[in-house]
Protein backbone atom coordinates (compact mmCIF):
# COMPACT_ATOMS: atom_id res chain seq x y z
CA UNK A 1 0.00 0.00 0.00
CA UNK A 2 2.82 2.59 0.81
CA UNK A 3 4.59 1.66 -2.04
CA UNK A 4 1.50 2.10 -4.32
CA UNK A 5 1.01 5.79 -2.66
CA UNK A 6 4.52 6.57 -2.95
CA UNK A 7 4.47 5.48 -7.21
CA UNK A 8 1.73 7.85 -7.43
CA UNK A 9 2.93 10.73 -5.35
CA UNK A 10 6.33 10.42 -7.88
CA UNK A 11 3.57 10.38 -11.21
CA UNK A 12 2.12 13.45 -9.73
CA UNK A 13 5.36 14.98 -9.04
CA UNK A 14 6.36 14.57 -12.44
CA UNK A 15 3.36 15.66 -14.34
CA UNK A 16 3.44 18.89 -12.03
CA UNK A 17 7.08 19.10 -13.13
CA UNK A 18 6.11 19.75 -17.17
CA UNK A 19 2.95 21.67 -16.03
CA UNK A 20 3.90 25.13 -14.49
CA UNK A 21 0.84 27.05 -14.82
CA UNK A 22 0.08 23.97 -11.93
CA UNK A 23 1.57 25.64 -9.80
CA UNK A 24 0.07 28.84 -10.38
CA UNK A 25 1.25 31.57 -12.43
CA UNK A 26 5.46 31.79 -13.23
CA UNK A 27 6.63 34.79 -12.71
CA UNK A 28 9.40 36.21 -14.58
CA UNK A 29 10.73 39.78 -13.85
CA UNK A 30 12.54 41.74 -17.49
CA UNK A 31 14.56 44.94 -17.87
CA UNK A 32 13.53 47.39 -20.61
CA UNK A 33 14.71 50.24 -21.75
CA UNK A 34 12.64 53.34 -23.36
CA UNK A 35 12.15 52.47 -27.45
CA UNK A 36 8.97 54.45 -28.20
CA UNK A 37 6.72 53.04 -29.66
CA UNK A 38 7.89 49.90 -28.96
CA UNK A 39 8.53 49.94 -25.07
CA UNK A 40 7.85 52.70 -23.32
CA UNK A 41 6.05 53.25 -19.90
CA UNK A 42 3.97 55.99 -21.84
CA UNK A 43 1.49 53.79 -23.92
CA UNK A 44 -0.64 51.32 -23.16
CA UNK A 45 0.77 48.20 -22.36
CA UNK A 46 4.11 49.70 -22.37
CA UNK A 47 3.82 49.22 -26.13
CA UNK A 48 3.42 46.75 -28.80
CA UNK A 49 6.77 44.81 -27.87
CA UNK A 50 6.06 44.59 -24.40
CA UNK A 51 2.55 43.49 -24.41
CA UNK A 52 3.64 40.53 -27.08
CA UNK A 53 6.03 39.27 -24.62
CA UNK A 54 2.68 39.71 -21.71
CA UNK A 55 0.86 37.63 -24.28
CA UNK A 56 2.99 35.21 -25.13
CA UNK A 57 3.54 33.99 -21.48
CA UNK A 58 -0.22 34.08 -20.77
CA UNK A 59 -0.63 31.13 -23.09
CA UNK A 60 1.65 28.86 -20.90
CA UNK A 61 1.12 30.65 -17.55
CA UNK A 62 4.09 33.46 -17.30
CA UNK A 63 3.64 36.45 -15.78
CA UNK A 64 5.72 38.89 -17.05
CA UNK A 65 6.82 42.28 -15.06
CA UNK A 66 8.78 45.19 -16.09
CA UNK A 67 11.51 47.55 -14.83
CA UNK A 68 12.84 50.39 -16.97
CA UNK A 69 15.82 51.75 -16.86
CA UNK A 70 18.64 53.27 -18.95
CA UNK A 71 19.87 50.32 -21.55
CA UNK A 72 23.25 50.15 -20.58
CA UNK A 73 21.99 49.47 -16.62
CA UNK A 74 18.86 47.14 -18.09
CA UNK A 75 21.42 44.32 -19.47
CA UNK A 76 23.54 44.79 -16.31
CA UNK A 77 20.77 44.38 -14.21
CA UNK A 78 19.76 41.24 -16.39
CA UNK A 79 23.77 39.94 -16.77
CA UNK A 80 24.10 39.75 -12.91
CA UNK A 81 21.04 38.13 -12.15
CA UNK A 82 18.90 40.90 -10.26
CA UNK A 83 16.56 40.76 -12.85
CA UNK A 84 15.60 37.36 -14.78
CA UNK A 85 16.32 38.42 -17.92
CA UNK A 86 15.62 42.05 -20.21
CA UNK A 87 13.77 42.41 -23.33
CA UNK A 88 14.84 44.07 -26.89
CA UNK A 89 18.04 42.69 -27.32
CA UNK A 90 19.57 41.63 -31.06
CA UNK A 91 21.91 38.85 -30.98
CA UNK A 92 25.71 39.12 -30.50
CA UNK A 93 28.37 36.75 -29.19
CA UNK A 94 29.50 38.81 -26.39
CA UNK A 95 25.84 38.17 -24.97
CA UNK A 96 25.04 34.93 -25.63
CA UNK A 97 27.99 34.16 -23.11
CA UNK A 98 25.86 35.44 -20.46
CA UNK A 99 22.28 34.83 -21.64
CA UNK A 100 19.78 32.30 -23.06
CA UNK A 101 17.82 34.00 -26.24
CA UNK A 102 14.35 33.55 -26.68
CA UNK A 103 12.85 33.12 -30.89
CA UNK A 104 12.50 36.94 -32.08
CA UNK A 105 9.81 38.90 -30.65
CA UNK A 106 10.06 41.74 -33.58
CA UNK A 107 12.58 42.51 -36.31
CA UNK A 108 14.09 46.37 -36.62
CA UNK A 109 14.90 48.10 -39.23
CA UNK A 110 17.52 50.93 -38.46
CA UNK A 111 18.66 53.41 -40.84
CA UNK A 112 21.57 56.33 -40.83
CA UNK A 113 19.95 59.25 -39.30
CA UNK A 114 21.72 63.13 -40.85
CA UNK A 115 20.90 66.47 -41.66
CA UNK A 116 19.97 67.26 -45.09
CA UNK A 117 22.46 69.81 -45.58
CA UNK A 118 25.33 67.52 -44.95
CA UNK A 119 25.26 65.03 -48.26
CA UNK A 120 25.58 61.93 -47.44
CA UNK A 121 26.09 58.08 -49.09
CA UNK A 122 27.32 54.80 -48.47
CA UNK A 123 27.29 51.35 -50.13
CA UNK A 124 29.76 49.86 -47.19
CA UNK A 125 31.31 50.23 -43.95
CA UNK A 126 34.15 51.93 -45.58
CA UNK A 127 31.97 54.85 -46.44
CA UNK A 128 31.65 55.21 -42.89
CA UNK A 129 35.02 56.65 -42.46
CA UNK A 130 36.37 59.62 -41.25
CA UNK A 131 32.83 60.63 -40.53
CA UNK A 132 31.97 61.20 -36.87
CA UNK A 133 28.90 58.98 -35.82
CA UNK A 134 26.46 59.16 -33.24
CA UNK A 135 25.75 55.70 -31.32
CA UNK A 136 23.38 54.97 -28.22
CA UNK A 137 25.10 53.35 -25.07
CA UNK A 138 24.36 49.23 -24.99
CA UNK A 139 22.32 49.27 -28.99
CA UNK A 140 24.26 46.64 -31.00
CA UNK A 141 26.14 49.53 -32.80
CA UNK A 142 28.46 50.88 -30.00
CA UNK A 143 29.77 47.22 -30.58
CA UNK A 144 30.03 47.17 -34.47
CA UNK A 145 32.07 50.39 -34.57
CA UNK A 146 34.13 49.67 -31.66
CA UNK A 147 35.11 46.47 -33.95
CA UNK A 148 35.63 48.62 -37.48
CA UNK A 149 37.71 50.64 -35.58
CA UNK A 150 39.76 47.81 -33.72
CA UNK A 151 39.94 45.94 -37.00
CA UNK A 152 41.85 49.40 -38.67
CA UNK A 153 39.00 51.53 -39.93
CA UNK A 154 39.12 54.90 -39.41
CA UNK A 155 35.82 55.09 -36.63
CA UNK A 156 34.73 57.99 -34.72
CA UNK A 157 32.15 57.73 -32.79
CA UNK A 158 30.21 59.14 -29.84
CA UNK A 159 28.45 57.37 -27.42
CA UNK A 160 25.21 58.58 -25.32
CA UNK A 161 23.03 57.48 -23.12
CA UNK A 162 19.46 57.99 -25.43
CA UNK A 163 18.15 57.65 -28.87
CA UNK A 164 17.11 61.44 -27.97
CA UNK A 165 19.79 63.02 -26.71
CA UNK A 166 21.83 61.76 -29.92
CA UNK A 167 19.00 63.08 -32.10
CA UNK A 168 19.44 66.42 -29.90
CA UNK A 169 23.68 66.12 -31.09
CA UNK A 170 22.53 65.74 -34.48
CA UNK A 171 20.92 68.31 -34.70
CA UNK A 172 23.12 70.79 -33.03
CA UNK A 173 25.81 69.68 -35.53
CA UNK A 174 28.17 67.87 -32.63
CA UNK A 175 28.26 64.48 -35.33
CA UNK A 176 27.39 64.17 -38.46
CA UNK A 177 25.41 60.80 -38.42
CA UNK A 178 23.05 58.79 -36.19
CA UNK A 179 21.88 55.32 -36.78
CA UNK A 180 18.72 54.50 -35.57
CA UNK A 181 15.81 52.46 -35.73
CA UNK A 182 13.79 54.39 -37.63
CA UNK A 183 10.42 54.10 -36.51
CA UNK A 184 11.66 55.18 -33.32
CA UNK A 185 13.74 58.13 -34.73
CA UNK A 186 10.98 59.41 -36.17
CA UNK A 187 7.89 59.25 -33.46
CA UNK A 188 11.29 61.23 -31.18
CA UNK A 189 11.24 63.89 -33.87
CA UNK A 190 7.73 64.08 -34.40
CA UNK A 191 7.27 65.23 -30.67
CA UNK A 192 10.08 66.72 -29.49
CA UNK A 193 10.91 69.10 -32.01
CA UNK A 194 9.51 71.85 -34.13
CA UNK A 195 8.13 71.70 -37.50
CA UNK A 196 11.17 73.73 -38.37
CA UNK A 197 14.09 72.02 -36.90
CA UNK A 198 12.43 68.60 -38.08
CA UNK A 199 12.54 69.42 -41.60
CA UNK A 200 16.31 69.71 -41.24
CA UNK A 201 16.94 65.66 -41.05
CA UNK A 202 16.50 63.13 -42.67
CA UNK A 203 17.86 59.88 -43.17
CA UNK A 204 19.44 57.40 -45.83
CA UNK A 205 17.11 54.52 -47.70
CA UNK A 206 19.62 51.94 -47.33
CA UNK A 207 19.14 49.86 -44.34
CA UNK A 208 22.20 50.01 -41.78
CA UNK A 209 21.00 46.53 -40.20
CA UNK A 210 17.88 44.50 -40.02
CA UNK A 211 18.17 43.16 -36.55
CA UNK A 212 15.95 40.04 -35.05
CA UNK A 213 14.91 41.38 -31.10
CA UNK A 214 14.94 38.68 -28.51
CA UNK A 215 14.41 38.70 -25.08
CA UNK A 216 17.40 37.43 -23.03
CA UNK A 217 17.02 35.19 -19.75
CA UNK A 218 20.34 35.67 -17.61
CA UNK A 219 22.18 32.29 -16.84
CA UNK A 220 22.87 33.86 -13.63
CA UNK A 221 19.01 33.05 -12.65
CA UNK A 222 18.37 28.96 -12.18
CA UNK A 223 15.35 28.99 -14.13
CA UNK A 224 16.25 30.87 -17.21
CA UNK A 225 16.63 27.31 -19.45
CA UNK A 226 13.32 26.12 -18.69
CA UNK A 227 12.04 29.41 -19.22
CA UNK A 228 13.45 30.41 -22.38
CA UNK A 229 11.47 27.29 -23.30
CA UNK A 230 8.47 28.09 -22.04
CA UNK A 231 8.65 31.80 -23.40
CA UNK A 232 9.16 30.03 -27.02
CA UNK A 233 6.42 27.43 -26.42
CA UNK A 234 4.03 31.07 -25.51
CA UNK A 235 5.24 32.88 -28.25
CA UNK A 236 4.51 29.85 -30.99
CA UNK A 237 0.70 29.65 -29.55
CA UNK A 238 0.50 33.41 -29.57
CA UNK A 239 1.45 33.51 -33.43
CA UNK A 240 -0.72 30.18 -34.38
CA UNK A 241 -3.56 31.86 -33.00
CA UNK A 242 -3.70 34.71 -35.39
CA UNK A 243 -3.43 36.97 -31.76
CA UNK A 244 -0.29 38.56 -33.19
CA UNK A 245 -0.93 39.76 -35.89
CA UNK A 246 -3.80 41.23 -34.89
CA UNK A 247 -1.67 43.15 -32.12
CA UNK A 248 0.91 44.44 -34.64
CA UNK A 249 -2.59 45.33 -37.22
CA UNK A 250 -3.74 47.25 -33.99
CA UNK A 251 -0.53 49.05 -33.48
CA UNK A 252 -0.44 50.42 -36.88
CA UNK A 253 -4.00 51.71 -36.05
CA UNK A 254 -2.83 53.46 -33.62
CA UNK A 255 -4.42 51.38 -30.80
CA UNK A 256 -1.51 51.61 -28.51
CA UNK A 257 -1.23 55.03 -27.74
CA UNK A 258 -1.17 57.01 -24.48
CA UNK A 259 -3.74 56.49 -22.47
Amino acid sequence: MKKSIKLILSAVILCLSFSPSLFGEVTVRLTSGEFEPFMTKKLKQYGILSHIAVEAGNKVGMKIEYGFFPWKRSIILAKIGDWDGSIGWGYSSEREKFFFYTEPIYKETVVIFHLKDFKFDWKTEEDLQDITIGVTRGYLDEEKFRKMKENGKRINYDVTSSDFLNLKKLMAGRFKIFPCNKNVALKLIKENFSAVIANKVTYHPKPFRITPLHILFSKKVKKSGKNTALFNEGLKKLKESGRYDQMWEDFRQGKYNAE
